[in-house]
């Protein structure tokens, strides 16, 4: 069996192309199937909850409250990341521990400052 798309010669029985990957059946390549890029970026698809919280606390972390939740939240969410692997969001989890980190670490030495613990 040729393929339309690319002119693979491919077994009888395939149900798709192994050059290509075009599904004989219904006649769409992996390429058709999926969304534009733009929109995965734009909506959040397929990442999970805990992700989503820690990008936003990330955000907010440059506020000193903040900071020290997006850092839990973000540890969380990557725990969770590791056990379904399946799921998107890590970029954005891992955002929000940097920021964490960064804003935890900001927020001490004003602790420190202002308790008269640095001089």
């Amino acid at each position: 069996m040729f393929c339309p798309n690319c002119m693979t010669n491919n077994d009888e029985n395939a149900a798709v192309c192994k050059k290509c990957g075009r599904n004989f059946q219904t006649g769409v390549t992996p390429k058709e199937n999926k969304e534009p890029m733009s929109a995965s970026f734009a909506i959040p698809v397929g990442r999970t909850g805990l992700s989503i919280i820690a990008g936003y606390l990330g955000l907010l972390s440059i506020l000193p409250p903040f900071a020290p939740i997006s850092l839990i939240v973000s540890i969380v969410a990557l725990k969770q990341l590791k056990k379904n692997p399946g799921k998107l969001g890590k970029g954005r989890a891992v955002f929000g521990l940097a920021m964490g980190i960064i804003g935890t670490i900001i927020l001490l030495f004003i602790l420190l400052i202002s308790l008269g613990a640095i001089s």
